[in-house]
């Protein structure tokens, strides 16, 4: 009978470090949020995004996509990854929060922003290709400006990002804001929404 006892004590111990170590691998991954804080339930594929654009010329949604890349010297933009191998900018409302400058391209986000047509300039694309720190050639090569759908962003929600050492203040790129290219201009774009 003791046997019977200690076999059954050891299994529950067992089966107890066993359903420890499963709830481990079950942990929900981190997730960062920037901007406006937002309840990411009901959030679309970014891609539904563009059916809703078909009838009106801006949409207030929540989306969820991977990003591409964001902007190096700030975290003023970063873009998500459409399906259609495509990309859309995503910029900060009133230029008032940023997303890591590295780290973060391809996890996921989730995203509360006003949706909206878009033509970004051949002069804003080279300047978009400087942040993300394209080549001179790179740069060169944009001669044609890019139709398609972009966001202005109240909250950005990132999972899985572990953050690096980041400073965005008196990190030496206070300079960005006056190298000769305005970002907030681009808030200026009759889409403030």
């Amino acid at each position: 009978m003791k046997k019977y006892f200690f076999f059954l004590a050891a299994s529950l111990m067992m089966g107890g470090c066993d359903h420890s170590n499963h709830n481990h691998a079950q942990e929900a991954p981190v997730i960062n949020s920037y901007g406006a804080s937002f309840d990411p339930a009901g959030a679309i594929p970014v891609d539904s995004v563009t059916s809703l654009l078909a009838t009106q010329d801006s949409v207030f949604v929540k989306f969820t996509s991977t990003i591409e890349e964001t902007c190096s010297v700030k975290g003023c933009w970063m873009t998500v990854k459409l399906a259609n191998g495509e990309t859309a900018r995503v910029r900060m409302k009133d230029y008032g929060f940023f997303v890591p400058t590295t780290g973060a391209a391809n996890l996921k986000c989730t995203v509360a922003a006003w949706a909206y047509k878009d033509v970004t300039s051949v002069e804003d694309l080279k300047h978009y290709a400087q942040d993300a720190g394209k080549s001179e050639a790179e740069i060169a090569a944009i001669t044609e400006p890019k139709s398609g759908i972009s966001f202005m962003a109240d909250g950005i929600m990132i999972e899985g990002y572990k953050p690096a050492e980041e400073h965005h203040e008196g990190d030496g790129h206070d300079h960005h804001e006056g190298d000769g290219h305005d970002h907030e201009h681009h808030e200026g774009d009759g889409h403030t929404h």
